[in-house]
């Protein structure tokens, strides 16, 4: 083995994963002495402005859209009108929004959009709330311990979960409210167990990522997934399972003519997403804009050459590569690549191949480069607060405006990064395969000339 593996170019790593994860508690125990240290001499600013900040929306007296993801959704949901009003949820999320507005009082549902921030002040929006985090973390963590069992020892194990739960990704998930956490964690138990041995958790699965797809429509990616298993007949009724949970509820609202209208309003929503790219999002419009700034190139075709090629690679590297969690990431990034939701917080989905590729086995060097990668994109980097950024408009004009955000400076690279890492990694371990054919071919037909050579 020791043989092969330096024939490959590549040393397997002893205890990695144990390393690893002791490497990311002595990180975040060091990020956490800074960011309280930092929250002591800004009176807390320097942690809230590393979050989702209203400078794009005018909230009048009720300050920064904490939570609102939530609580809007609850007062969009109120109506059979949803999708006359330009929302982008699919209907089987404004159906489950549909039901919390019920529990609501009627007059915060119906309140004027202006004063909508009225519901986060509500005891019972403030519960809902409440629970529905505790208990998507409360199952994450769960889940995390049991796939995780084994990678490392139990202490590490147990705890690791729970210090992702404070990862930045995360974090910034909750502060939106998003509805996309619901959405992760269903995607995670498809992932872990849609090959379970038992059959009810595998259809149970199934049903996971159906419902998941229903709620945000892009997790339905993962159900490429079956296909690379060979599980044909368990893929036909997954997509079963997704079409009658993703169109059915549109029969609540208008039938077709909201399928119409949720169209219209996520192209409108995208293009605005396109055309807004900041530090906020993780996709490869952030490098394009970079090197419009930087370099003066023209960003609109830049921005599709790069995009394309992003995509096209990270499918061609889901093909090839033959370590799942390679091919969980490269099904992540088909949609973190998207303006339309490449913000910040879907970057939780990466906690779903970290996972994998923590309990995948045998390490190599190039293993500790990925987990380089995992560090950055999921760590909480604290900040140094520049009050006076505040004041100068120069600085605000362009990148700089992101100092006190240091996940997000480095978001969008590090992403982009890994993908391109990965890419050279596919080609080097198929150049390494053609060349461990071409010296068994070579082996075998001397074998052949020496056997015939003898009398």
């Amino acid at each position: 083995m020791s043989n092969q593996a330096n024939r490959q170019g590549s040393v397997l790593l002893k205890n990695c994963p144990e390393r690893m994860i002791r490497a990311y508690y002595i990180a975040f125990a060091v990020s956490g002495v800074l960011t309280v240290i930092l929250m002591l001499f800004t009176h807390g600013e320097s942690f809230a402005n590393t979050l989702f900040s209203d400078q794009y929306v005018t909230l009048g007296v009720f300050g920064h859209d904490d939570f609102m993801d939530f609580f809007n959704s609850i007062r969009d949901a109120g109506t059979k009108e949803v999708y006359k009003n330009g929302i982008i949820y699919p209907p089987l999320a404004n159906l489950f929004f549909y039901v919390l507005s019920k529990m609501v009082n009627p007059d915060l549902v119906s309140i004027r959009f202006v004063m909508r921030k009225l519901l986060s002040h509500d005891t019972t929006c403030l519960t809902l709330y409440a629970v529905f985090v505790f208990v998507c973390l409360l199952a994450f963590v769960r889940m995390m311990q049991i796939r995780l069992d084994g990678a490392a020892s139990p202490g590490r194990v147990r705890y690791l979960p729970i210090l992702l739960i404070f990862s930045y990704p995360m974090i910034y998930c909750i502060q939106r409210g998003n509805i996309l956490l619901l959405t992760m964690v269903l995607t995670m138990f498809f992932v872990f167990y849609r090959n379970d041995e038992r059959k009810w958790v595998r259809e149970l699965s199934y049903i996971a990522l159906a419902v998941a797809a229903g709620l945000k429509l892009y997790p339905a990616v993962f159900g490429l997934l079956m296909f690379v298993d060979k599980k044909y007949k368990e893929a036909v009724r997954l997509l079963v399972y997704g079409v009658l949970i993703t169109v059915l509820p549109f029969f609540f609202y208008d039938g077709l003519e909201s399928i119409r209208d949720l169209y219209e309003n996520l192209k409108e929503f995208s293009t605005l997403s396109a055309n807004q790219v900041n530090f906020d999002f993780v996709t490869s419009d952030v490098i394009a804009r970079l090197l419009w700034e930087w370099v003066g190139v023209d960003y609109i075709p830049t921005r599709s050459f790069i995009f394309s090629a992003n995509m096209l690679g990270a499918l061609l590297m889901f093909l090839i590569m033959r370590e799942e969690w390679q091919r969980v990431l490269c099904l992540s990034y088909l949609f973190m690549n998207l303006g339309s939701g490449g913000r910040m917080y879907i970057l939780i989905f990466l906690i779903i191949p970290f996972a994998l590729f923590l309990k995948k086995g045998s390490f190599r060097r190039r293993d500790v480069v990925y987990f380089i990668f995992f560090f950055l994109l999921l760590m909480y980097l604290p900040c140094v607060y520049y009050p006076a950024f505040n004041t100068v408009d120069k600085m605000l004009e362009a990148g700089e405006k992101m100092l006190d955000k240091p996940n997000n400076l480095i978001a969008a690279v590090s992403l982009q990064s890994m993908m391109v890492f990965m890419f050279f990694d596919m080609l080097k371990r198929v150049a390494e395969n053609e060349l461990l054919i071409l010296r068994f071919k070579k082996k075998k037909e001397s074998a052949s000339e020496s056997a015939a050579n003898q009398p």
